[in-house]
Order: C-alpha cells, then sequence, then structure tokens
C-alpha cells in the first residue's frame, strides 16, 4: 500500500469495499454446489482424510489449506469460508486500483474501477481457489510491472533480486490454481524478457523469478508426496481435464445470449439488476477497442509499458475458458478493468478536454446507478426478512431463505436418520447434504459429476458397489447437467431402490 497520509483514502476505500462486498455476499444466501463442496473438502482435510487420495479436489491445494488454517481457528463454518471469498476480492480490487493509479497517475479512474468492479464482478458465494488465484496473480501483475520500470530505468542491469517477489506471487498462484498460475507465470517471464538488457542479465533475472516460483511448489510436492497423495493429484488435477473438457465447456456467446435474455425481460417488466452485472461480458471487446487505440496513440516507453501490463490481463481472461459463464469471467473481470482504464488514460489525452470528463462523468453515473439497482434489489429480501441467519451445522455466519431453514433441517435430520453413518451421495449438491447431515462419504467425490470423477472414478465407483462395498447410495435422479450416467444405471442395475428422501433417492444392496 501507499506509506504515509496516502494510506488514509485506501484504508477508507478497503472498509467500504469490505462492507459493500461483505453485504453482497450474505445477501446472496449459499450456494449449495460450489461454496459448500469447497467447505466439505476443509472439513474431511479437518477429519484427518488426505487431499486428492481421499477427497477430489480439481485443482493445486493452497486454497484449502489456507482455509483449513482459518477455519481451525475461527470455526468450521461457511461464514468464515465467505470472509475469505468477500477478502480476496477486496485485496484484488484495491491491488487493481493502485495500479491504475501507478499507471496513468488519476485517481478517478481508480475509483470508476472500484465501482465497476462491484458492478460487475461482485464476490458470489462460491469456492476460495479461484478468488485466491485471482488475487495472487495481479499481485504478481503489479510487482511484475514495479520490476519491469525499475530494471527498464537501470537499463536492463542485473539486478534479478527485484524479481523474487513477483516470481513468489506466480508460484503461490499455481499453488492456488494451476492455470492461471501457468499463465502468470508466462506474462511475467514476457515481461522479464521485454525489460531488455544484456542477454546475461535477462538470464539471471529469469532464474530468480523462477527460483521464487519454484519455492512453494517444491513445498506442495513434499507434502503430497509424504501424504502418497501424488499419482490422485495428477490425475484429478491433470490428466483427468480431458473429460473435464469435453462435457464442460460453455461458450462466451452464451454470456452475451444471456445478457440479451436479461434485457427482454425487463420489457416484460422484471426487474433490471440482472442487466448490470451482466455487461460484464462487454468488456473484452470494450477494451479490446480501447487497447488498440492506446497502443496507436502511446509511443515508445509507454507502449512497451502498456503491452506489458496487456500480457497479465491476457493471462487472467485465458483462465475463463473453457467455461466463459458469468461465473468464471467474474476472476477477469478486474483485470479487464485495470487495462481499460491505462487505455482510457492514453487516450483521453487526445480528445477535447470536456469530452473527456463527460465521459468519465457518464461512465459514472452508469456505475453509481447500477450499483444503486443491484444493491437495493439484493437488500430486499433481507429488509422482508426473507433471509434469516443459519442455525444449521456447518452453516454458521450465513443467511438463509427462512422457508429453507425449516425444509432443509427437517430434510437432513430424516437423511441422517435413513442413510446411517456413512453412504454415498450422488447429486451436484452432495457437498451441501454432507455438511449438514453429517454423514461420512466412503468415496473422494464430494461433487460426484462426470467431470469431477475424471477418466477412472466411475469405473472405480460401480465396481466397489458391484462388490457390495458400497451399501447405501442416495441417487439425485433428476438431470443435473453433468450427471455420471454410468454410476446412475450400475445404482439401478446392483442395488434396490428403498424409498425418496426429497434431495435424493435412497438404494441399498439387495
Amino acid at each position: 500500500m501507499i506509506p504515509g497520509r496516502a494510506a488514509g483514502p485506501w484504508l477508507a476505500a478497503g472498509v467500504v469495499l469490505l462492507g459493500l462486498a461483505g453485504f453482497w455476499n450474505l445477501a446472496a444466501g449459499i450456494r449449495p454446489t460450489d461454496e459448500a463442496w469447497f467447505l466439505q473438502v476443509v472439513a474431511r482435510v479437518h477429519g484427518g482424510e488426505s487431499l486428492y487420495r481421499d477427497a477430489f479436489f480439481g485443482t493445486t491445494p493452497l486454497a484449502v489449506w489456507l482455509a483449513a488454517a482459518v477455519t481451525s481457528i475461527a470455526g468450521l463454518e461457511i461464514g468464515v469460508a465467505k470472509a475469505l471469498r468477500v477478502g480476496c476480492f477486496v485485496g484484488s480490487a484495491l491491488i487493481a486500483a493502485q495500479l491504475v493509479i501507478r499507471t496513468t497517475g488519476r485517481p478517478a479512474l481508480a475509483a470508476l474501477l472500484l465501482g465497476a468492479g462491484l458492478l460487475f464482478a461482485a464476490p458470489d458465494p462460491k469456492a476460495l481457489y479461484s478468488p485466491l488465484a485471482e488475487l495472487l496473480l495481479l499481485a504478481t501483475a503489479g510487482l511484475g510491472l514495479r520490476a519491469y520500470r525499475e530494471t527498464r530505468a537501470d537499463a536492463g542491469a542485473a539486478r534479478p533480486g527485484r524479481w523474487l517477489a513477483p516470481g513468489l506471487t506466480a508460484g503461490l498462484c499455481l499453488g492456488a490454481k494451476h492455470n492461471a498460475g501457468a499463465f502468470v507465470a508466462l506474462a511475467l517471464a514476457a515481461a522479464a524478457l521485454l525489460a531488455g538488457g544484456p542477454p546475461r542479465a535477462v538470464a539471471q533475472r529469469i532464474l530468480a523469478m523462477t527460483g521464487a516460483a519454484a519455492a512453494p511448489l517444491v513445498v506442495i510436492a513434499l507434502v503430497l508426496a509424504s501424504a502418497g497423495a501424488i499419482a490422485a493429484f495428477v490425475d484429478q488435477g491433470f490428466t483427468g481435464k480431458v473429460i473435464y473438457l469435453e462435457h464442460a465447456p460453455i461458450p462466451y456467446g452464451d454470456g452475451l445470449r444471456a445478457l440479451a435474455a436479461a434485457l427482454r425481460s425487463v420489457e416484460d417488466g422484471r426487474s433490471l439488476a440482472p442487466v448490470f452485472p451482466l455487461q460484464a461480458f462487454l468488456l473484452a471487446p470494450a477494451v479490446a477497442l480501447l487497447g488498440v487505440a492506446a497502443l496507436i496513440r502511446s509511443a515508445g516507453a509507454p507502449r512497451r509499458e502498456f503491452i506489458v501490463l496487456a500480457l497479465f490481463v491476457v493471462a487472467s481472461f485465458a483462465t475463463v475458458f473453457p467455461r466463459a459463464d458469468h461465473g468464471h469471467l467474474v476472476h477477469a473481470v478486474l483485470a479487464l478493468l485495470v487495462l481499460g482504464a491505462c487505455a482510457w488514460g492514453h487516450v483521453r489525452s487526445a480528445l477535447p478536454a470536456r469530452a473527456a470528463i463527460a465521459t468519465e462523468v457518464a461512465l459514472g453515473l452508469w456505475i453509481a446507478v447500477g450499483l444503486v439497482v443491484v444493491f437495493v434489489d439484493a437488500a430486499g429480501p433481507i429488509v422482508r426478512r426473507e433471509l434469516v441467519r443459519s442455525t444449521l451445522p456447518r452453516l454458521g455466519g450465513a443467511l438463509i431463505a427462512r422457508e429453507a431453514q425449516e425444509t432443509v433441517g427437517e430434510q437432513a435430520r430424516s437423511m441422517a436418520s435413513e442413510l446411517g453413518p456413512e453412504a454415498f451421495i450422488v447429486s451436484s449438491r452432495a457437498g451441501f447434504w454432507y455438511l449438514v447431515t453429517g454423514v461420512r462419504n466412503p468415496t473422494p467425490w464430494d461433487w460426484p459429476g462426470v467431470t469431477s470423477m475424471g477418466t477412472r472414478g466411475q469405473d472405480e465407483a460401480v465396481a466397489r458397489i458391484v462388490r457390495g462395498e458400497i451399501a447405501n447410495v442416495c441417487l439425485d435422479t433428476r438431470d443435473w447437467g453433468l450427471n455420471p450416467r454410468r454410476l446412475e444405471e450400475a445404482v439401478a442395475a446392483h442395488m434396490e431402490r428403498v424409498r425418496d428422501l426429497g434431495p435424493c433417492v435412497l438404494y441399498r444392496r439387495e
């Protein structure tokens, strides 16, 4: 952060962001898929089970380990996971704002970025690994840009120590989410090359950066090796992704169509609130056009520095695919806004002063109107007391719909009684039901979709059912998009249907 008296505005901005982002996350309720699943994985680690070997997790482990450490102190409740999620967003937004100020020298653009980030990428309830990776990616961008500037100022002199900090954050980003870390490491390496200087100096800075990035990865590898989880980690995080790529892509155009549908719903008299966040899909083409204009406008050192910044933004946007829905796109929004604001900083000087100011005022008003609309809409259920404080197991510190509180409590008690101490729940909400029932999962899959079970998971589960090693299965018979069909067929063929428990149908060995 900026030291001295200048720290005051940043502290104030952080407090405001924390309050608004925390309110948004609470008002969004509990997400029984991603958010609850992630906490269930953390709960299994708390229970002494080994990540990957005993509990599926599809990316690198830093987010789980961080959440496990914090919840061991603050309590294993979903409210703690929410606080971590909000903290990652606030940290990312403040880093992005500082990048804009250091590049453009205009605090007004940083303020626009903070408002737009909250509007387009508010911290919805979800797993921690993507928000943590976003925070570390932006930190790497900020540190990498500073190292680039200092190296250029020294005419490419060999001072590799200044590249250690961005290398370390890139390595931590790899530890949080491997594809995000890989892309940002490539961007950082490109920045080190673009900084210029003698070949020996370039080699030294890349070596220093690589060594710093490797340090956290070596620690992760040693921990996984000591737990006997290396093979499972490789399958779940790498080779098993073939199934993910086959079954889970979401085209970018789907998001644009969702925006069009939201606009049509306004004509039908529905709320305007969903339109504003979905405008995030328009950021990429808008920033691309601004970027081209900025490259034409800038020259020499500013142009090269702008290219370095663009490399980090491309790294962030690349992590969106193959699922370019809003839930994934939000993690690239802040980086896109940084590039857009910096591009505008280059372009605005070519415009008449009144036109530039009028454009910024219009954007500010649009963002302000959007924030009022979406936050008033989010506050409605709280004001009407439709949301209440959760008293369900592991769901403390969150708000839940009043009717759901009673319904879920009854269903959880019924399921715990019927399923016994151990059962395989085959549902997109399996993690949620494991948390509230306390039932143990005899398999690694707390989200047993076809993508998470990978190339061998369904076959292993079917074999265990045939051998009678899994006595109870609770099967969600609805189509939830990524159903493990072979597993469902094996359950119907080798187990007896007992009764419908509501969230799923109980099957037992014949």
